[in-house]
């Protein structure tokens, strides 16, 4: 089976195609929300302080790294759980994996948020908490897309030849989100008083 390159995509048709999928999806990110709801209001009446020296976006707003060096660092990460729910896809029982990551991955970046709020306060982050929201759902979207995608040629003989082309105008989509978020954080920081300290 010979598969052109796709520059067009439908974000709708996976999602029909799949509904058991998307709705068992759709369970496990309102777990991972809820366990990090719970996480972090836990680490907030504790004596344990969550750290944000490896959280990128705040080193950016803090200066202690540059728009660069965030960008790598975010494209970075996305590509190893690209990378993973690719993988994980090309076999049936495999697939727990990707979603696995993929729950880690929602509940890390909730907990992140959560624990940001906490710290500086709603008043003082309500317009990065808001981008910090928005981008997550994006890419939880079109994480969710990916694997929706890589479904369409689980257990094919040739699934590592073709994944890549099946899955190019998803990865395209996500590499346009992370410049805008990046974009938008570096306007926040020089031109809106950003109060993290």
């Amino acid at each position: 089976m010979k598969m052109p390159y796709k520059f067009s995509y439908s974000f709708i048709e996976p999602i029909k195609r799949h509904r058991t999928f998307v709705s068992f999806i759709m369970i496990l990110i309102g777990l991972c929300i809820f366990c990090a709801i719970l996480a972090g209001i836990k680490f907030n009446k504790s004596s344990l302080l969550i750290s944000f020296s490896n959280v990128v976006i705040v080193k950016f707003l803090r200066g202690s790294t540059g728009f660069g060096g965030m960008l790598f660092t975010n494209i970075f990460t996305i590509s190893i759980f690209s990378v993973i729910i690719i993988t994980s896809c090309c076999k049936k029982y495999t697939i727990s994996i990707g979603i696995f990551f993929y729950g880690y991955y929602v509940y890390a970046q909730m907990l992140t948020l959560i624990a940001f709020i906490l710290e500086y306060g709603i008043i003082n982050t309500l317009v990065i908490a808001f981008c910090m929201l928005l981008s997550m759902i994006l890419m939880l979207f079109l994480l969710l897309e990916l694997f929706l995608s890589c479904l369409e040629l689980i257990n094919d003989n040739y699934y590592f030849k073709y994944a890549f082309t099946n899955c190019l105008p998803i990865l395209i989509c996500i590499l346009i989100l992370l410049l805008v978020q990046n974009v938008v954080f570096f306007v926040l920081r020089n031109y809106i008083i950003v109060l993290v300290y």
